[in-house]
């Protein structure tokens, strides 16, 4: 499984970038279950809103996973990004054709792919399993 995460950065509302997105990039992003991260040091649940589409052909999954909750970013290191856009795909995959679509909304001020090497250790962005939080069902291709 290959993994693509897209830092944004958008004042819009997830609902509404996420059909700005539908729009470009030709996905039908709908809602999702939330992600939800037990914060250890606070004993405290922190929920992430998620929008999702799975494209069953080509064997890929779109997220569109809000980064800010009202505890505090899903992704600590990177508290200034809005959004994140991960891809996730068991075939290969030209990033740069999304890359380039997102490019054309005027909404989103910055997006760019993210290293995992930059990361702090534990920061879950991309090792979340998103697997069995689609309410479609989805599970492994």
């Amino acid at each position: 499984m290959e993994t693509t995460v897209i830092a944004i950065v958008s004042s819009e509302s997830l609902y509404r970038l996420a059909w700005l997105i539908n729009q470009q990039v030709e996905l039908n992003l709908s809602e999702a279950e939330q992600i939800k991260i037990m914060h250890q040091q606070r004993k405290e649940i922190h929920s992430f809103f998620v929008f999702s589409h799975t494209d069953k052909n080509q064997k890929l999954r779109y997220s569109l996973i809000q980064n800010k909750s009202e505890h505090g970013p899903l992704v600590p290191s990177l508290k200034q990004i809005d959004y994140f856009f991960r891809i996730d795909s068991e075939t290969s995959f030209a990033t740069s054709d999304v890359m380039a679509k997102l490019k054309h909304i005027k909404e989103i001020q910055l997006s760019q792919i993210v290293d995992a090497k930059n990361l702090k250790k534990g920061e879950p962005i991309f090792s979340i399993n998103l697997f069995y939080n689609i309410k479609d069902g989805f599970g492994p291709f």
